[in-house]
């Protein structure tokens, strides 16, 4: 559980990340 909370958190960072540097 901890690990797919984990993993979601760092996807989500750089999913984030990649929408910021597209704008």
């Amino acid at each position: 559980m901890m690990l797919l909370s984990v993993i979601l958190m760092c996807s989500g960072q750089t999913s984030v990340q990649h929408l910021v540097m597209l704008q």
